[in-house]
């Protein structure tokens, strides 16, 4: 095709035309855009690596954080590349279990693969099951990523104690390149370990507890109009800061030691009795 001779070539302006060119952009922005509200009365098992301050605003439900057409676009990509994964592992054989809900109340989850090795692999002993947490990056954080991030190292820790599965992966791949890179978990007890080429890279002492400690207190903040301590991130900027400056106004600031005095226990030590027990004392903690 021959190309458009400058001087005849011609622009929409209001004056000539109505037409919007930019309207398909602005349909599917619109339609895709929206808004994530928390639910009251849940922690997601994807939040529990967040400040407690931050897991208060979802538990009370008062979070709310605006979606943009790219992020639901991120977030389709995802769920795509979750769902490629679950057809690949059931190709290999090795998969037991996909995208199986895990709840101990108020915390709510749903673990993404239990695999197992197939017969024949190695020892017999090799044929326990593993979990797998899937996460999907864009290039520049994966590139960055060298180490399981604190969040999906909670996210798996929790459904680790809960299945009962002590070893497993966290799996990341380039959303650009399908590139992966895996850790390794150990969950010891109450404690976890991260593995790369057999060596220990990242190591979590008490972690089970932290996790669990982190939610009663939260749960704590609730019921007695108290707020927990400032965000990690806090002298960075607040990624909060509408939500912090009315609750402040309205609750009294209990600092994570203080509320440990308030029970009277250092409830830190005292949360797992076993190392796959399955009931937590939570009566150690209520005031």
């Amino acid at each position: 095709m021959s190309p458009i001779p400058k001087g005849l070539r011609k622009k929409f302006s209001p004056q000539s035309s109505s037409f919007d060119e930019g309207w398909l952009k602005k349909t599917l922005n619109k339609s895709l855009g929206f808004t994530m509200k928390a639910k009251p009365g849940v922690f997601h098992a994807s939040s529990l690596g967040e400040d407690a301050r931050v897991l208060l605003w979802r538990f009370l439900g008062i979070f709310e954080e605006e979606i943009s057409a790219q992020q639901a676009r991120k977030m389709g990509r995802g769920t795509a590349i979750h769902t490629a994964w679950a057809k690949d592992l059931q190709n290999a054989g090795v998969l037991v279990v996909a995208e199986k809900p895990v709840n101990e109340e108020p915390i709510h989850g749903r673990l993404d693969f239990i695999v197992r090795p197939p017969a024949g692999t190695g020892e017999p002993q090799i044929r326990e099951v593993f979990l797998l947490e899937l996460k999907s990056q864009g290039p520049f954080p994966f590139s960055k990523t060298f180490t399981p991030d604190y969040r999906a190292l909670c996210q798996w820790t929790f459904y680790s104690y809960k299945e009962n599965i002590p070893k497993g992966y966290i799996i990341y791949e380039s959303m650009d390149t399908q590139d992966t890179k895996y850790f390794y978990c150990v969950r010891e007890n109450k404690d976890v370990y991260v593995y790369l080429n057999q060596v220990v890279i990242a190591e979590w002492p008490n972690l089970v507890n932290d996790i669990f400690e982190k939610t009663y207190y939260v749960t704590w903040c609730a019921s007695h109009n108290a707020l927990p301590d400032k965000c990690a991130g806090c002298i960075q900027g607040c990624r909060y800061p509408k939500i912090c400056e009315e609750q402040v106004k309205t609750r009294k600031l209990v600092t994570l030691d203080e509320w440990r005095l308030l029970n009277q226990k250092p409830v830190q030590s005292n949360l797992v009795s076993s190392v796959d027990g399955k009931e937590i004392n939570n009566a150690e903690v209520d005031s």
